[in-house]
């Protein structure tokens, strides 16, 4: 499970916390149900109007991606291909038809069953880059709901601010010394909105939008190892030369981890 997302929130929301009491004010003085009613829902649901329904559903996926195992390891990929490519040289391309059962990444396994198929290889990299984009398409359209939402829950929270000023002046008495002496407890409760509003966008919604980005990039690029991958063992390149290869494409921190391999 990957906790990075969630500790890293509660980091930022309790140094907050932290620098309020610490400039002498109290937490308590920050929860305004009103305020949280004016900024926290309104967001939401010109998230649910902005977008369809399906995709708005689809929220609580996300957070699983946030919090789960990240599948997406470059190593792992990179061990693959070279398998495929060993097999392939020494049984066939043909070889790989029967390999792809026992694959269970859907874009590998499509991947060695063109080759087996004797597909064209532009054919084979346009079919690949092709669910590539749609992927990417697909992914976009999660991360936008961030996005936006980044952007509508300050928008939100400079509105409610407004709604608290109006209220404020229009009740407002200069007669009557309680009035004045409340002036600056309501100018407070005011502001408040405008807090809420920055720390939802800072503290959640711009978070997880970069997360999003990161995971599908991660995932981009061992598809992208596949893609490489897949061409050059059709191709017939010794496996020796396609571990070489992919060496000198990763990181140096994943080098030494195939520095023990040997091939015939």
């Amino acid at each position: 499970m990957d906790l990075g997302s969630p500790i890293g929130m509660l980091v930022a929301v309790a140094a907050i916390l932290a620098g309020i009491i610490i400039l002498g004010g109290n937490i308590l003085d920050f929860i305004d149900p009103a305020s949280i009613m004016l900024v926290v829902i309104p967001p939401l649901g010109a998230l649910f109007a902005a977008f369809p329904l399906k995709q708005m559903l689809k929220m609580p996926k996300h957070v699983g991606i946030l919090l789960g195992r990240q599948k997406y390891d470059p190593i792992h990929y990179v061990n693959i291909m070279v398998e495929l490519a060993e097999k392939a040289r020494s049984q066939g391309l043909l070889a790989l038809e029967s390999e792809a059962d026992n694959i269970e990444d859907k874009f590998i396994k499509n991947a060695a069953l063109m080759i087996a198929d004797a597909v064209e290889p532009e054919a084979v990299e346009d079919r690949l880059y092709s669910a590539m984009d749609a992927m990417t398409l697909r992914h976009s359209q999660a991360w936008a709901i961030y996005d936006k939402g980044a952007s509508f829950a300050p928008a939100f929270g400079m509105l409610a601010t407004v709604i608290s000023l109006v209220n404020m002046l229009m009740n407002l008495d200069f007669a009557d010394a309680g009035g004045v002496a409340a002036l600056g407890v309501n100018m407070s409760a005011a502001l408040i909105t405008t807090f809420y509003g920055s720390l939802m966008a800072n503290a959640f919604f711009l978070p997880v939008a970069t997360k999003l980005r990161a995971v599908h990039q991660k995932e981009i690029d061992c598809k992208n190892i596949v893609v490489v991958g897949i061409l050059t063992i059709q191709k017939g390149v010794n496996p020796k030369v396609v571990k070489e290869m992919f060496i000198e494409r990763l990181d140096p921190q994943y080098a030494a981890k195939f520095a023990d391999a040997s091939y015939d």
